[in-house]
């Protein structure tokens, strides 16, 4: 899962990239400012992939080029890594046991 910090930094980065202030972002992307802030704090562990496609809508960009950076990236690769290597895996799912 993406670290909830990375996902409001990049919202962050692309407010100030397209002088979008949060309360213009909100109201675009059709969400509450108090949410939009959970998010951008990072006291929302875990935004749905539809209120970051609403987020994504109203800075006018698409998912793909809101997940294209290299922290997301270092991410794909550190679970891609886990997963061939069982790591993060509950002892009972392992296939080593």
């Amino acid at each position: 899962m993406y670290d909830s910090k990375i996902i409001g930094e990049r919202i962050q980065t692309l407010c100030q990239d397209g002088s979008i202030s949060y309360y213009t972002l909100s109201y675009r992307a059709a969400i509450p400012i108090s949410t939009l802030m959970r998010i951008i704090n990072g006291t929302t562990e875990n935004p749905g992939i539809f209120t970051v496609a609403k987020i994504c809508s109203g800075l006018k960009v698409s998912l793909s080029e809101f997940f294209n950076t290299q922290e997301f990236e270092e991410i794909r690769e550190r679970e891609k890594y886990n997963r061939i290597y069982g790591l993060g895996q509950k002892k009972e799912d392992s296939l080593c046991n």
